[in-house]
């Protein structure tokens, strides 16, 4: 089991405080961040595009 570090250890806190933003997707937590769509890249698996 991997133990999370501080930042996520305090995120947590926090949530469980009723402080901090829980979003329901990962486009909503994007949306927040100001990140579009699409302009986070990872590789395609075994190279696909």
């Amino acid at each position: 089991m991997k133990i999370p570090n501080k930042a996520t250890e305090k995120a947590i806190r926090e949530l469980e405080l009723g402080k901090g933003t829980k979003f329901a997707s990962v486009g909503a937590l994007f949306r927040d961040a100001g990140i579009r769509a699409g302009s986070v890249s990872a590789p395609a698996p075994n190279g696909l595009r």
